[in-house]
C-alpha cells in the first residue's frame, strides 16, 4: 500500500485522492497525482507509462480528474476518457466515483461535459452514472463538438417559473416546490428529448450554468402521478 498523498496538506484531500488512485491502480493502470496551485489535484490514468489519455487517441486507453476542493461544493471534474478494451472506460469512471464515495471524502459534486451516445433508453452513459450515483449532485454539460454543428435554433419561453422544490434520494422524488426555468433557445432536436433526466442547453444565461435540467422531468413526474391517482 503507498503512502498516503500528505503533500496535499488537507487530510480530507489527501485520503480522497488516494482513494481514487488506489482504485485506478487496481485496474492496471499508470497513476499520477500533480497538485496545481492550492486548490487542485488533478489525477492521470493510463494504460500507457506516458500517461496518455486523449480521447480517440489509438495507442492507449486513460483517464484525467480534477479535484477542485475549494469549489463550492468540493467539485470532482471528469477532464478526459478514452478507452479501447470493452468496459475499461465505465470500469475508470466507477472506480473515481467509488473513491470519492468513502466517509473521509471531501467530494459532494461531479462535473462532466457528455459527449457520450444515447442508449435505447434514451439516456447517456453519464445520465445513467448519475442516477446511479444520486448522493452526489451532477452538473452534465453536452460537448462542445456537438455544439460546432451549426444546428438549427428554435425558439424556447425567455421567462417562465413554477413554484416546486425538488429533493431528490437514491434517484427518488421525496417533495417539490420552486424550480424555475429561463432558457434563451432550444436546438430542433432538443425538443425530441425535452423531458429527459438532466438535459440542459448551452447558452449565454448564468441559469444554464446553474442548472440542473430537472423541472420538465419533474413535471411530467407529477402529472403521471397525478393520473394515476385519478
Amino acid at each position: 500500500m503507498r503512502t498516503p498523498l500528505k503533500w496535499l496538506g488537507d487530510p480530507a484531500v489527501a485520503a480522497t485522492a488516494e482513494a481514487v488512485a488506489q482504485n485506478l491502480r487496481a485496474l492496471g493502470l499508470h497513476v499520477e497525482a500533480k497538485r496545481y496551485g492550492p486548490h487542485f489535484v488533478e489525477i492521470v490514468a493510463s494504460t500507457s507509462p506516458k500517461l496518455i489519455t486523449t480521447p480517440h487517441n489509438a495507442e492507449a486507453s486513460g483517464i484525467a480528474l480534477l479535484l477542485a476542493w475549494k469549489y463550492d461544493p468540493p467539485t470532482l471534474v471528469f477532464e478526459e476518457i478514452n478507452s479501447l478494451s470493452p468496459g475499461l472506460g465505465r470500469a475508470m469512471v466507477e472506480a473515481a466515483l467509488q473513491g470519492v464515495a468513502g466517509p473521509e471524502s471531501c467530494i459532494r459534486k461531479v462535473r462532466v461535459d457528455d459527449a457520450s451516445p444515447h442508449g435505447a433508453d434514451g439516456l447517456s452513459f453519464w445520465r445513467r452514472a448519475a442516477l446511479a450515483h444520486a448522493w452526489l449532485e451532477w452538473e452534465i454539460t453536452e460537448s462542445e463538438r456537438t455544439q460546432a454543428q451549426g444546428r438549427q435554433m428554435v425558439p424556447a419561453p425567455l421567462q417562465s417559473s413554477a413554484s416546486t422544490k425538488l429533493s431528490v434520494s437514491n434517484g427518488s422524488v421525496r417533495q417539490a416546490r420552486d424550480i424555475a426555468d429561463n432558457g434563451e433557445a432550444l436546438r430542433a432536436e432538443l425538443t425530441q428529448r425535452l423531458f429527459d433526466l438532466f438535459l440542459r442547453a448551452k447558452g449565454r444565461s448564468a441559469l444554464c450554468k446553474t442548472r440542473m435540467g430537472l423541472g420538465l422531468a419533474l413535471m411530467r413526474f407529477l402529472r403521471r402521478c397525478k393520473d394515476e391517482v385519478t
